[in-house]
């Protein structure tokens, strides 16, 4: 819950009494979940360094049960990170990874993770024809197995799409699907963020 409501500092505090839990039980497995959830916590509240440390935590871990999943995951908070620095090279190369995961292990709510982190790599570098509609595919998806909140994000990455395009209707469409599915969702954060946005078009 403090996750998705954005609040870094109680979300970490959490994770870490869990992680220290399972590892005080030899639960490798749930320790390795726990180094990436902690790696996410930390990339949002901008600790780039601990964050980057328990993703590689992670993958250890994951690498060592064989754990194609949690590989892919971890593959994929990487790419959004590298989004979020500007790399969208790595990012994509990331997602890509992700991507050929999640088609192996027939995980339909990865690949939707796979395709919108992808596909805004790519905005990023202008690449904009592209083979594949990789937001559609995504969309429907996180539709299909009732994801609201990757739905949201996803509707979130389509309104930057547009709004890169120039084209401000589709983008504020977009902008306000997601801007709901967050209100659902009480991720504070995320509502407060698409208000700025919306508020700043054109």
């Amino acid at each position: 819950m403090y996750q998705v409501r954005g609040q870094a500092e109680q979300a970490i505090a959490h994770f870490t009494v869990s992680l220290d839990t399972f590892e005080a039980m030899g639960d490798d497995r749930r320790a390795g979940h726990t180094h990436l959830i902690l790696g996410t916590s930390y990339r949002k509240s901008g600790a780039w360094r601990s964050s980057g440390i328990n993703y590689e935590k992670s993958l250890v871990l994951a690498r060592a049960h064989d754990d194609l999943s949690q590989i892919g995951m971890i593959y994929l908070r990487r790419a959004e990170t590298q989004i979020l620095i500007s790399d969208a090279s790595m990012a994509m190369l990331y997602s890509r990874r992700a991507m050929r995961l999640f088609v192996r292990i027939e995980d339909p709510l990865g690949q939707a993770d796979a395709y919108r982190t992808y596909r805004q790599a790519a905005s990023i570098r202008s690449a904009r024809g592209q083979d594949r509609d990789y937001l559609t595919e995504s969309l429907s998806l996180q539709q299909k197995y009732k994801s609201p909140l990757g739905e949201a994000e996803t509707l979130e990455v389509r309104g930057q799409f547009y709004e890169m395009k120039g084209e401000v209707d589709e983008a504020r469409a977009r902008y306000e699907q997601a801007f709901d599915l967050f209100q659902r969702l009480n991720a504070e954060n995320d509502e407060k963020r698409i208000k700025d946005i919306m508020e700043q078009l054109a």
